[in-house]
């Protein structure tokens, strides 16, 4: 079944009518068509024809079916099981967290702030 010129993305059904005069009737006929004998069609230049034939081609390629990287990993010999066997699997709370580090935990203690004025304040 023959795919109409209007699914071709930028024409319209002004450019169709001016298409199918010149017998281009399909998006298959534009796909296979030159962009000499697109540039005869009144409104279309060599880049509307290139883009023209570009977006046809597309249009009517045969979908191919994606193929889908495989995702599955397989362990080599070489490979070593992993020693932290569970660990951040679980459904805790703390489910993938790292264990923090004591500043972290406790505060950045030590540091002097400065005030307002930016001069620095003495630790009391």
């Amino acid at each position: 079944m023959a795919t109409s010129t209007i699914n071709v993305k930028g024409i319209g059904p002004a450019a169709a009518g001016e298409l199918a005069k010149h017998g281009f009737a399909s998006a298959e006929d534009l796909a296979s068509a030159t962009e000499d004998a697109l540039c005869q069609v009144p409104g279309f230049g060599a880049l509307r024809a290139r883009r023209t034939i570009a977006d046809a081609k597309a249009l009517v390629k045969p979908a191919q079916p994606e193929k889908k990287p495989d995702t599955s990993k397989k362990k080599t010999k070489g490979e070593k099981k992993s020693k932290n066997k569970g660990k951040g699997k679980g459904k805790g709370k703390n489910k993938g967290k790292g264990k923090k580090k004591k500043d972290e935990k406790k505060g950045k203690k030590g540091k002097k702030k400065k005030s307002k004025s930016g001069k620095k304040k003495r630790k009391k």
